[in-house]
């Protein structure tokens, strides 16, 4: 038997779960989208492609320290056509910027983040592409791609996500002049071509920090320290958001004293955070750049402003990751039973090591150690 053939025969008796995987986007022919799936693998046009990706797929495997003898996938048909190639190119940009940020993996941990996190901008990839231009079915349909591969977490994520994915965007799309004047004349090549350039690199600039603060952060957690929560980590978002939409809070009318002074040490605290997060925009490259070349104008653009802030509120737990780093090494909020349903459960502040593991049929998934 073929490896193919090994790999058919495991799907058909061992359960696929839901889970995120390798999205490859295989650009086809129109006439052959009427042809069965199974059938239409075989055909050479897109036999080659997909062998070209495989080849690709365990070569980055190997720069992860991944092994496993199979990788497991849905790729993602796209019309040959001048659009289909439009969404081709947006759909990998996206797809590939975890691996093109260059990081020093320190063990086998990391690799499994690392190639979560590039299943996850995968599908992020192909939804963004589809909200933009279409071209394919739509992905979040009840009977879609999406709820036919992946757990209903991860599509709840994708979704919020990529609504803020392009509300920004857009808003770089129309604000593109004064991005190009604030950042004149010390352009670089992120900026020479088109907006979606610096949205890919505004990106890139994301991941890297959230793996500097992540896997790659050498602090370790002491026993005086305590990890921050999801609702603290809520707050902090929620906060960076008001100081965003420059929405200070405010001193209230008709409040007894205590609640009137402490009010203002809440307004001289907005004071000091706005004027801090200023710093932080200065130093933050590109991101930075965008905001501070919109937020001053930010009355400009009306509802693309709201849109884009509205998007944040509601992906605020959507970028809170279910693992916590010490040392390198991942961690998980334990949890405990809530109701007499087995499934409704509540994560506490009790954090467990984990570690990434890689079932027969190639699936990631975390377990405690």
């Amino acid at each position: 038997m073929t490896e193919e053939e090994i790999h058919e025969q495991l799907k058909s008796t061992f359960k696929r779960p839901k889970a995120l995987q390798d999205m490859p986007l295989i650009l086809t022919p129109e006439y052959l989208f009427p042809t069965p799936q199974q059938v239409r693998r075989q055909l050479p046009v897109i036999k080659s492609r997909l062998e070209a990706w495989k080849l690709r797929a365990k070569e980055e495997d190997e720069l992860l320290r991944i092994e496993r003898r199979f990788i497991p996938f849905v790729e993602i048909y796209i019309p040959d056509t001048p659009q289909g190639k439009e969404f081709f190119t947006i759909a990998k940009a996206i797809g590939e910027i975890p691996m093109q940020v260059q990081v020093k993996l320190k063990n086998e941990n990391q690799g499994y983040w690392l190639k979560t996190n590039h299943y996850f901008d995968q599908a992020r990839g192909v939804l963004f592409a589809h909200k933009l231009l279409g071209v394919i079915p739509n992905p979040l349909e009840e009977h879609g791609l999406f709820s036919q591969y992946l757990p209903e977490t991860s599509i709840r994520n994708l979704e919020l996500i990529t609504n803020v994915d392009l509300a920004e965007y857009q808003l770089i799309k129309e604000g593109e002049k004064y991005i190009r004047q604030m950042v004149e004349p010390n352009i670089d090549d992120t900026f020479k071509n088109n907006p979606l350039e610096l949205f890919v690199s505004i990106q890139k600039q994301a991941f890297l920090d959230t793996w500097n603060l992540g896997p790659a952060c050498p602090e370790p957690i002491s026993s005086e320290t305590k990890w921050l929560s999801i609702e603290e980590q809520e707050d902090f978002l929620n906060k960076r958001i008001r100081l965003l939409e420059q929405n200070p809070w405010m001193e209230q009318t008709k409040k007894p004293e205590s609640q009137q002074n402490k009010n203002k040490q809440e307004q001289g605290t907005y004071q000091q955070q706005n004027q801090e997060y200023l710093k932080f925009l200065e130093n933050y490259q590109w991101y930075g750049n965008f905001i501070l070349a919109l937020r001053p104008r930010h009355w400009e653009f009306g509802e693309l402003w709201d849109k884009y802030t509205q998007a944040l509120k509601a992906a605020k737990t959507a970028y809170i990751d279910d693992l916590y780093w010490q040392t390198g090494q991942p961690y998980k909020a334990k949890e405990i039973s809530v109701g007499e349903q087995p499934h409704h459960k509540r994560k506490t502040r009790k954090r467990q090591r984990v570690q990434g593991v890689v079932d027969i049929l190639g699936y990631i998934h975390w377990q405690w150690t």
